[in-house]
């Protein structure tokens, strides 16, 4: 676990105790509004920050989720980059578009 987070210059610590210590699988609930995406993790343990990076023909955006609130401003077509198809076939999360 150290040394996979000191050559990856980033604390894993909570993703490893997420995957390693829990059955629990997190969950990505985002919502999409006016060019923007909202995003958070539920479902998983305090600090929990496993970054994502979704890509595809449209882009390619990097994220890194808390349990609180994030918002990205969006240009062309990334919004078709968060789909939850697209997330769950990438990560081993659950992911849920919601409506706020």
């Amino acid at each position: 676990e150290n040394y996979i987070s000191q050559k990856s210059g980033y604390n894993y610590s909570k993703v490893f105790d997420q995957y390693l210590k829990t059955i629990q699988i997190p969950k990505l609930e985002f919502y999409l509004e006016n060019n923007k995406v909202f995003y958070r993790w539920t479902n998983c343990v305090k600090g929990f920050n496993l970054p994502l990076v979704l890509k595809s023909d449209a882009g390619m955006i990097k994220i890194i989720p808390t349990e609180e609130w994030k918002s990205l401003s969006l240009k062309d077509n990334e919004a078709g980059l968060f789909t939850e198809n697209a997330i769950e076939k990438m990560y081993y999360v659950d992911a849920a578009q919601t409506v706020k």
